[in-house]
């Protein structure tokens, strides 16, 4: 972040190359409390009554499994100096998706 820049921006870099990129700037909403309001939009959806989810982009707890499956396999990856498929870390679950 450079020194311009406020702390609830995020930049978002569109493009397929170093020649054709475009940088966007985003406004993150945030408020007074702490982590800018993460806490408490957490603890509403763990505890309390979450707002819907309107764009579907909720994770599941399949979605965090896979998240760690992604993890393991770049660390088997990176300590054997290879390249790890997913479907050998899911065994027969692999097969399915």
């Amino acid at each position: 972040m450079h020194a311009s820049e406020k702390e609830n921006t995020i930049r978002v870099y569109h493009g397929t190359n170093r020649e054709d990129v475009a940088m966007e700037t985003i406004a993150v909403e945030a408020d007074g409390s702490e982590h800018g309001g993460g806490d408490r939009r957490m603890y509403a959806h763990l505890f309390g009554n979450p707002p819907p989810d309107q764009l579907g982009q909720m994770a599941r707890s399949r979605d965090g499994a896979m998240s760690c499956v992604i993890g393991i396999g770049a660390n088997v990856s990176i300590r054997e100096k290879r390249v790890v498929e997913m479907a050998e870390l899911l065994g027969d679950e692999g097969k399915r998706t």
